[in-house]
């Protein structure tokens, strides 16, 4: 059996690999080992996964309380849901949270499939779009070509779902924090409380931000809020939403930050402004676009009917 310290090895040898492979990014992610059934080794907060020594690992027990740590090191708030799993799964000896790039995409556009079986899904989509090229190219070669174009196109639409549906899903809640930043800034006037300002947005919160908002308030009220607050950020990855959880964070250390919310709502107003702005000026291009579209699928029918005639007429010849 190896040795508490050959396994705090592993632990960072496991970081830096996830690290490497932009599993994590950041302080993200956290690793624990379960030792015996009161003893597990685990990643402390606050430092990145990809640079640690054993001198990182600290020891807790089932409850979540430090056995031993080394100097400021401090076992992640996140430990807690590695007990539980520990808890749940007797058979589990150790926990890697991560955030893989595509599981975490489709997580976030609620697709209830793992990257396997969603890449499986769209090959077999197109395959089966595929398939029914073959009698086209027996009867009229041409329109087998565009069936098999089809097939093409409808592989990459599918493959590329996902990131669509996540692109989609930050715009809706980017179009939405001028008015969170103007709740916090009037809230902030009467109560700096901020899992109160954040249970108070809620109520009146759209779908997509309500959502991240609910996942918040719980990771506040079972961790570390300054964390939470930083994890919701990763999440959404929106510049405008750092800048709102970067005065939140201030207001958990103290300060006073209801001039910086108000001069961030007059920019964020600014900002929604002229992307208004921007879409107006994309309509025309837009139909534009659709209408170069049309005309060249109805140059596309007009060739392949006057390709079939002339197959035609060439055939009564002979």
């Amino acid at each position: 059996m190896q040795n508490e310290y050959e396994i705090k090895k592993e632990i960072c040898d496991i970081g830096k690999r996830i690290y490497n492979r932009n599993m994590v990014a950041a302080n993200d992610g956290n690793i624990s080992v379960k030792i015996s059934d009161n003893e597990f080794l685990c990643t402390p907060t606050g430092v990145s996964k990809g640079f640690m020594t054993p001198e990182y690992i600290c020891k807790v027990d089932a409850q979540g309380n430090v056995i031993q740590a080394n100097g400021n090191f401090k076992p992640s708030s996140e430990i807690k849901m590695h007990m539980r799993v520990y808890q749940e799964r007797p058979d589990v000896r150790s926990v890697v949270h991560a955030h893989p790039v595509y599981a975490t995409s489709f997580a976030i556009a609620g697709i209830p499939l793992t990257p396997e079986c969603y890449t499986m899904k769209a090959f077999l989509t197109a395959f089966a779009t595929g398939l029914l090229s073959v009698p086209f190219f027996m009867i009229m070669p041409l329109m087998g070509l565009l069936v098999m174009g089809l097939a093409v196109m409808l592989w990459f639409s599918t493959y590329y779902k996902a990131f669509d549906l996540v692109k989609k899903r930050r715009k809706l809640i980017e179009a939405e924090l001028p008015r969170f930043a103007a709740s916090i800034q009037q809230g902030l006037a009467t109560d700096r409380d901020v899992l109160k300002l954040l249970t108070s947005y809620r109520r009146i919160a759209g779908p997509h931000l309500g959502q991240e908002l609910d996942t918040t308030v719980a990771d506040m009220r079972t961790g570390n809020y300054e964390s939470a607050l930083l994890r919701f950020q990763n999440r959404v990855g929106s510049t405008m939403l750092s800048d709102i959880v970067r005065g939140l964070v201030g207001t958990l250390r103290g300060d006073d930050q209801q001039m910086y919310f108000r001069m961030l709502v007059f920019d964020m107003r600014q900002i929604e402004q002229s992307n208004l702005k921007k879409e107006a000026g994309k309509r025309p291009k837009q139909m534009q676009k659709y209408s170069m579209m049309m005309l060249f699928c109805i140059l596309l029918i007009y060739v392949v009917v006057l390709s079939v005639e002339v197959v035609g007429s060439l055939g009564a010849f002979f």
